[in-house]
């Protein structure tokens, strides 16, 4: 994670952003996460198989579980859910965490936003905008037929400190990313090319979980980071 100490008196007007790209996590992301990562998704991309989706990342919430594909039967159980973890004091200072692979697919998964903390030895005045938000979801196999899709990387984290700490004017943002779309073949089945689950934007809600088809099935939604402001 990034650390900003300042001695004296900081102001931020414009943007720090240490959001995940696709599967590049932001600073600090992606490590040591553990059950934290989202589960990854079972079956085969073959034509009438099946392949289910990835599950959400978690870290301030715990990311979605995704749905089954059950073409021929065989029920290819989605990811499950990484689980929350470290403390709403974010001490230590933690970072999201990735989302699951698609079943059947070896292309990584989206990322987890990273960690960033600014602390000044005076007032902290934030009118800006600060980001750590998790990566969306891919389709990364099977896009013709019966792919699943990622899951969506969990938020990450923002600490900011100071003597007086004023957010009135800025954007604080640690929102879990979407998980991926499923294969377009499941048409077939009236759920092809259906959106991955939303991923968190509230600390007191989880990653959406993904739907189940006969088919391959889209990613879970990531779970929301951690927003921290202490004055003291």
């Amino acid at each position: 994670p990034v650390i900003l100490a300042v001695d004296g008196a900081a102001t931020i007007n414009g943007v720090i952003d240490a959001s995940a790209s696709g599967s590049t996590p932001g600073a600090g992301g992606n490590w040591s996460c553990g059950s934290s990562q989202g589960g990854n998704g079972s079956g085969n991309t073959a034509r009438l198989a099946g392949a289910s989706g990835g599950g959400g990342g978690g870290f301030g919430t715990a990311g979605g579980r995704a749905g089954t594909a059950d073409t021929n039967g065989d029920n290819a159980p989605g990811g499950s859910p990484g689980a929350a973890r470290g403390s709403s004091s974010l001490l230590p200072l933690l970072a999201g965490c990735a989302g699951g692979q698609a079943g059947d697919c070896s292309s990584a998964p989206a990322a987890g936003g990273g960690g960033v903390q600014i602390t000044s030895s005076d007032v902290l005045d934030v009118n800006g905008s600060i980001r750590a938000n998790g990566a969306n979801g891919a389709t990364p196999c099977g896009a013709s037929d019966e792919g699943g899709g990622t899951g969506g990387g969990s938020g990450g984290a923002i600490f900011l400190e100071g003597t007086s700490v004023d957010t009135s004017g800025a954007s604080l943002q640690a929102s879990g990313g979407a998980g991926g779309r499923n294969g377009e073949y499941s048409a077939y089945f009236n759920c092809g090319g259906s959106s991955g689950a939303p991923g968190s934007s509230s600390s007191s809600s989880a990653g959406g979980n993904s739907i189940s088809c006969q088919a391959g099935t889209p990613g879970a939604g990531g779970g929301f980071g951690r927003i921290r402001v202490l004055a003291h």
